[in-house]
């Protein structure tokens, strides 16, 4: 990326809690540092994703920090997955059938 910005799935933390519906937190490192941790949540049969919660990350303290506003801000709405975006590669991965969406 070019503002050195990647995203890791966590495969083992990865859950199904309704039919065609994946949940799996997202570690988002900048600049070789993480940033933050998000659950997302993938509709895999309505091509739909959205943000569960997220959480900021002390790098010095090694933490876990709350996000202003979370309250408000999670969940978020669901959108659709759109082609050759980094929901549409985790969707590839994390969705069974059919290249990742149903």
């Amino acid at each position: 990326n070019t503002d050195n910005t990647m995203l890791y799935y966590d495969f083992e933390s990865m859950v199904s809690p309704a039919k065609n519906v994946v949940n799996v937190w997202i570690k988002q490192e900048v600049r070789g540092k993480i940033y933050s941790f998000a659950l997302w949540e993938l509709s895999c049969s309505e091509r739909k994703v959205r943000i569960l919660i997220k959480h900021g990350y002390d790098s010095v303290n090694g933490g876990i920090i709350e996000l202003p506003n979370s309250d408000e801000t999670y969940p978020t709405k669901f959108s659709y997955v759109i082609p050759e975006t980094v929901e549409a590669k985790l969707a590839k991965i994390v969705c069974p059938k059919r290249g990742g969406m149903n």
